[in-house]
């Protein structure tokens, strides 16, 4: 039933489009040009080290303070980056991505787009599935 709503849904290639964007794609690439520039001043510390401008205890100083801002960034663009579970367009037809979608990424695609509920059953008996319990809140 889930998978179901969640397949008609992702079929509109507009929707589509739409969740798959990054949250902020102007920040998104502020962080791909800041990991860059960070990336390459760990190797020219690195570089320094080699060539004796730099002592071992300054680019321990270096490193630990770059590896921590690249840490940060990293973790910055993987939350700006975290709505994108849902595929692109480009990715072809959502039912074959879908087919072929490990569970944790099935799992993350639903969790992206829609809050599932299940009403509660006011009765003590053996409990049985009813698809209209299934409240379906998406986002």
């Amino acid at each position: 039933m889930i998978t179901e709503l969640v397949l008609a849904r992702l079929s509109d290639d507009e929707v589509r489009r739409h969740l798959s964007a990054p949250q902020n794609p102007k920040r998104a690439a502020e962080l791909q040009t800041e990991l860059a520039v960070l990336r390459n001043r760990l190797d020219q510390g690195s570089e320094s080290f080699a060539s004796g401008l730099i002592e071992a205890s300054q680019l321990a100083t270096i490193t630990g303070l770059l590896r921590g801002k690249i840490s940060a960034a990293q973790n910055e663009l993987a939350v700006l980056g975290a709505g994108t579970a849902v595929p692109s367009v480009e990715a072809g037809d959502i039912r074959e991505w879908w087919a072929d979608a490990t569970l944790e990424n099935q799992r993350a695609v639903i969790k992206s787009i829609m809050t599932i509920r299940l009403k509660s059953v006011h009765i003590a008996a053996p409990r049985r599935f009813d698809p209209r319990r299934v409240e379906v809140t998406w986002k």
